[in-house]
């Protein structure tokens, strides 16, 4: 099944609930604050990658079309956040 990339949203619109009218996610918690951050120096003389100073919630599976739709759909009524283009079905 096709899958969606906004997933951000939806977790931000969910604010870390488990269901909203009637799509459940399964989430998992990420990060380990105060995590030491890696000291390998890359091509580019960056350094300093891969620290988390917060924990944050992942939704577990991937967001599929079908999840979307039914958070937009209940949201339907009016839309101030945008959360709806028109160019997003192609």
């Amino acid at each position: 099944m096709k899958t969606t990339s906004i997933l951000g949203i939806l977790a931000v619109a969910f604010c870390c609930t488990t269901s909203a009218h009637g799509v459940t996610i399964d989430w998992v918690t990420v990060g380990n604050p105060g995590n030491a951050a890696d000291t390998e120096v890359m091509w580019d003389g960056t350094s300093g990658y891969e620290s988390l100073p917060y924990t944050y919630r992942i939704s577990k599976y991937e967001v599929t079309n079908a999840h979307y739709v039914e958070f937009l759909n209940s949201v339907a009524a009016s839309d101030p956040n945008k959360l709806y283009n028109t160019y997003m079905w192609s």
